[in-house]
């Protein structure tokens, strides 16, 4: 069951120590901000940061650098082009030098999808600790569905609660109309609140 002994919250002052840092796509605005909590991370406590990513192509109202990518190579980029163009480079100065970054590209854009491809490719994941670096308010549906994919490989992964972990951002609940950049919609946020419902339903173990 997803819970506060399956789903750990861990801040990254308190992590002592991960096998991998794993984070995926979205729109450009919640990646930069999971590149902001990886930076806060000592690279010498984790093994490796893994960035899965699909092939949707971002919108330049997601991030300037979107717009940027676009006047350069005369195109819109994946989420695979702006992990390989940006955030690779940002995570290296970061302290992430030499293999400690992998992009995972799959030609999709279905979350499961992908997450199963990552765990085709990199099976050895499951048997070592994972922290995932999720921004608000996507923290628990983010978590929730890698460990409901990574249990359909290996059913004995988490199965103790000592192998998942996940770290988030905060943000305000728009009042006054804010941007999206700096506040959560509060008709978003309702739908949120019910995809979290869904993502704890999934882990929830069958009986007999």
């Amino acid at each position: 069951m997803l819970s506060s002994k399956t789903l750990r919250v861990r801040t990254v002052k308190g992590l002592r120590q991960t096998d991998a840092i794993v984070w995926s796509g979205g729109v450009a605005n919640w990646m930069m901000r999971r590149l902001n909590m990886t930076q806060r991370f000592d690279p010498e406590k984790a093994g490796q940061v893994i960035l899965p990513v699909g092939n949707r192509e971002m919108k330049p109202a997601e991030h300037q650098m979107v717009k940027t990518y676009e006047k350069r190579h005369g195109k819109f980029p994946t989420e695979t082009d702006f992990a390989e163009t940006y955030l690779r480079g940002l995570l290296e100065v970061a302290g992430f030098g030499g293999d400690k970054v992998q992009v995972v590209p799959v030609k999709d854009n279905n979350g499961d999808r992908i997450l199963d491809a990552l765990f085709d490719r990199r099976p050895e994941l499951l048997s070592g600790s994972i922290t995932v670096v999720t921004n608000a308010p996507n923290a628990i549906q983010a978590a929730g569905q890698l460990r409901a994919v990574a249990r359909r490989t290996d059913e004995q992964f988490d199965s103790d609660g000592d192998q998942l972990f996940m770290v988030s951002d905060s943000i305000q609940l728009a009042r006054r109309g804010e941007a999206p950049k700096t506040h959560q919609n509060p008709e978003t946020a309702l739908v949120q609140l019910m995809r979290n419902a869904l993502f704890l339903q999934r882990n929830i173990p069958i009986e007999g």
